[in-house]
């Protein structure tokens, strides 16, 4: 079980109290993601070409990542697409990930919103599978349809009735299955995440700041969960941002995520 660090919380947050601009064009104080402890294990797994960055080396992710997947949960579905292609020259991207650091990443939301990354469309669904530590099967599956292009694309674990527990390790992954009698052929993304149960203190602080200065405060704290979620709906809100935009991308780059960057 991950411990979570004492020093999460830290009482001077300099980045916090940055002077951010209100207009949508206008550059942002730069952001810092602040991971929670150093030298932590890689627990992100991305499929697909390379990002530059060793993203493969997991202790245990996905033990078991079959169950679920296998039993049942693509009964019924075809390798075909509507054209009658094979699995064979169906469209498939080159690249699918999670939004994630490579360590286990951190939020204090019980029902966050997952992010993901494909580089473009695809003819094959996207399975989705939620396992939680210490328990045999999976506590969300879903079947999500095939991405219609490139872009950044969300899981809202509110829609599967979701609340994660604290100091419990949960891992996530989506799946494409390119062939079902060759399962090693799938195409396999996923990630780590843990919920920190905030104290009354704190949460009095996080609901104080403006929104948009949440970003800063959860990055700087090792939130890596809530401060891409926290940015990502400010660019819901002000989709011609491009200051936004960057300062998302900004903080892809720091956990390897070229490519979902836009680089």
């Amino acid at each position: 079980m991950l411990k979570h660090a004492p020093f999460l919380f830290c009482c001077c947050i300099s980045a916090v109290t940055a002077q951010v601009e209100s207009e949508t064009q206008q550059p942002f104080a730069p952001i810092k993601y602040q991971p929670p402890q150093s030298n932590l294990p890689i627990r992100r797994i991305d499929a697909g070409d390379a990002e530059g960055t060793d993203t493969t080396k997991h202790r245990g992710l996905f033990r078991g990542w079959h169950r679920g997947v296998n039993r049942g949960l693509n009964r019924g579905l075809s390798i075909e697409t509507d054209s009658g292609q094979s699995s064979a020259s169906a469209l498939l991207s080159s690249r699918l990930v999670t939004l994630a650091p490579q360590h286990t990443g951190m939020t204090s939301n019980r029902q966050p919103r997952l992010y993901w990354y494909v580089s473009g469309a695809s003819s094959y669904p996207i399975h989705f599978n939620l396992n939680q530590q210490g328990l045999v099967e999976p506590i969300a599956q879903a079947i999500l349809p095939p991405p219609e292009g490139e872009g950044i694309y969300t899981i809202v674990l509110a829609d599967y009735g979701i609340y994660l527990q604290p100091d419990i390790e949960y891992e996530w992954f989506l799946t494409m299955i390119l062939d079902e009698a060759e399962r090693s052929s799938d195409f396999i993304a996923g990630a780590t995440l843990q919920y920190y149960q905030l104290d009354d203190k704190q949460l009095a602080r996080q609901t104080q700041l403006p929104p948009q200065q949440r970003p800063y405060y959860y990055a700087e704290q090792g939130l890596w969960y809530d401060a891409f979620d926290s940015l990502s709906q400010l660019i819901k809100q002000q989709p011609q941002s491009t200051a936004l935009k960057k300062l998302r991308s900004d903080l892809l780059k720091q956990v390897g995520l070229l490519r979902a960057a836009g680089e």
